[in-house]
C-alpha cells in the first residue's frame, strides 16, 4: 500500500508472517511512503521528548503501587 497507494500501512502479521520472522509478540509492521519520512521522524522525536518517556516511567502504576491500590 505505501508504494501503489501512497499511504500508510500497518499489521500485527499474520500466522504466517510471524512464524517466518522475529517479530514479537509487542510488534506491529508499519509501511508507509518515503516521502514522509521527514514528517515522521520529526513526530517520533517530539513524542520521544516527552509521551514515550513519561508512559515507559510507569508514573501513573507507581503511584498506584505505593498507595497501596
Amino acid at each position: 500500500m505505501p508504494l501503489l497507494e501512497n499511504r500508510l500501512n500497518y499489521g500485527y502479521g499474520c500466522y504466517g508472517c510471524r512464524e517466518a520472522t522475529d517479530l514479537g509478540t509487542g510488534e506491529a509492521v508499519l509501511g508507509f511512503p518515503g516521502r514522509q519520512l521527514p514528517a515522521v521522524l520529526a513526530n517520533l522525536e517530539a513524542l520521544s521528548g516527552k509521551a514515550i518517556g513519561n508512559s515507559r516511567a510507569k508514573k501513573a502504576w507507581n503511584a498506584l503501587i505505593s498507595a497501596g491500590v
